[in-house]
């Protein structure tokens, strides 16, 4: 017989740690936006699509002239930023290619009874929106990094 073992792990930084922690953080969310809003010029201007890896050495290339404080924290951080940005990419359009519709405004207001005052995120992954009354952002909703938010009955 087969025995399944969980284990939780609970993280207690200091304040250096934290700090450290929020700046990574903060560096992961301007790499996303920063790369989804240069993936949409890309796309309007040029008329074609890019990937990860052109974003993150183009964002390389920035780094020592207009985001100087991005070298505080690990490569890593805009780095996975960036792959993410790509795989959301893929879903959305993989989700329009199998007859999804893409979430909405609207949609997010009927799932949740009229409370979402936000996007919802694409319909194959979890549904992540912004509430008035938590004012969080969850970008993995349904994972450590988003504990405590359930669905509102």
């Amino acid at each position: 017989m087969k025995t399944h073992r969980a284990y939780w792990y609970e993280l207690d930084p200091n304040k250096e740690q934290r700090i450290l922690l929020a700046k990574h953080a903060g560096a992961a969310r301007f790499a996303y936006n920063w790369g989804l809003a240069r993936w949409k010029e890309i796309y309007e201007k040029e008329g074609r699509s890019t990937n990860c890896y052109g974003l993150h050495r183009e964002l390389n290339r920035l780094k020592k002239t207009d985001f100087p404080w991005m070298y505080e924290v690990s490569k890593w951080a805009p780095q996975e930023a960036l792959w993410d940005l790509e795989k959301a990419f893929a879903n959305f359009f993989r989700g329009l290619k199998e007859g999804k519709k893409s979430a909405t405004r609207s949609s997010a207001a009927s799932t949740t009874g009229g409370t979402a005052s936000g996007w919802t995120t694409a319909p194959a992954r979890s549904a992540c929106f912004w509430t008035e009354a938590t004012g969080v952002i969850p970008e993995r909703h349904g994972t450590s990094s988003c504990p405590g938010l359930a669905p509102s009955a």
